[in-house]
Parts: C-alpha cells; structure tokens; sequence
C-alpha cells in the first residue's frame, strides 16, 4: 500500500478548523433550537421574610440602595406601605459579567439561552417601631411570539416600511408580535437582595 502526500496549492481550499469558540456557540445554538419554547416555570418557593431591627426611615433608602446594586430601576415607591417596585430588567447573560440581576448558574444558562426579564416587588411590614420584616419577590418572564406568527410577519413586514420605505426605528413598535411568559420566581435573586439589606444594617 502506498501513500500519496498532498501538497495544497493556491487554488487549493483547506477546510477551516473548528475553532472551541465555534464549538460553544455550535452547541449553544442546537440548545437553544430544541430548548425554545420549552422552558417550563421554575415554581420556586419564595423565600423567607427576613425580620431586621431597624425603624423606617433608616431602612427605606437602605432597601432602594439594595435594589438598585442590582441594576433595577424603581417606578413605583408608597413609604406608608412600605411597597417598592421596579421596572422589569432584560436579565443577565452569560457575556455580561458586569451585571448581578442573576446569581446562581441555573438562572444564568436559561437566561442565556432565552430573552428573560426579571422584576421586583418588596415589602415592608412593619412589627414595631424598630422591627420590620422584608419579603421580596421576583417574577420572571420570558419572552415568546405570539400564537398567529404568520399573519403577525405580514404585518411587521407592513409595518417596517411606508410609502417612503423607511424602516421604522423604534423596535417597540413591534409589541404586538410577541408576549412575556410567566416562570415564576427567582428565590435565588430574592435571598441576595434580602441578604444584601440585612448586611447594610
């Protein structure tokens, strides 16, 4: 048996290597493909009311402090009963280190392989005037197409352009095409943030 080597020449072609980089993306992508639209909701048992001694007015900027380390926005605050509220937050992925809206690796892979927001209610019950027990949830949603998808692109398609053909820039214009889907909650996110407020204290 002989072997013939072969020279590679300049109209020759030779095959890309398959980079680790391109594996992981490669991987991802199948991940996503067979897992879209599958994810079921988390049901995780909300976490525990935290009780602090603290009076009021020292813990309501402390509790605002606390939310927005985590890259919320506040839309919503009632000090006399004790409620604060935040925008939904598009979550954290896995090429974005630098934020801390997901804090255990499970959260981290789904919210890498779908579009997830997070957002967060807490609650400050009042005990006496130097106690006051913290409850926070955080509800998460992730993001689908609507059930008549085809007739939705027809009218994207419609929408995209006037009689000018000009591509409209605004992408919330395009609401009517998809809708958040509950999850459930982060108990996770919930037990930080309560930890964070405790420790400020």
């Amino acid at each position: 048996m002989t072997f013939r080597a072969i020279h590679w020449g300049k109209n020759n072609l030779r095959p890309a290597p398959v980079l680790p980089g391109r594996l992981v993306l490669i991987t991802l992508g199948l991940a996503m493909f067979f897992q879209a639209g599958c994810t079921q909701p988390q049901r995780q048992a909300e976490s525990k009311p935290v009780r602090v001694h603290s009076d009021m007015v020292t813990l309501w900027p402390l509790c605002q402090e606390a939310i927005k380390e985590r890259g919320f926005q506040i839309y919503y605050r009632n000090f006399n009963q004790g409620i604060l509220e935040t925008y939904p937050l598009i979550s954290k992925q896995w090429f974005e280190p630098w934020h801390s809206d997901v804090v255990d690796g499970r959260s981290l892979l789904e919210s890498s392989m779908h579009t997830l927001q997070r957002q967060v209610t807490l609650e400050i019950i009042r005990v006496d005037d130097q106690q006051h027990e913290l409850k926070c949830r955080v509800d998460v949603e992730r993001i689908s197409l609507t059930e008549d998808f085809t007739s939705n692109l027809v009218r994207a398609r419609d929408m995209l352009s006037n009689s000018n053909m000009q591509l409209i820039k605004d992408p919330d214009d395009l609401s009517d095409i998809k809708q958040w889907v509950p999850l459930g909650n982060d108990a996770a996110l919930e037990e930080a943030i309560l930890r964070s407020i405790s420790s400020k204290l």
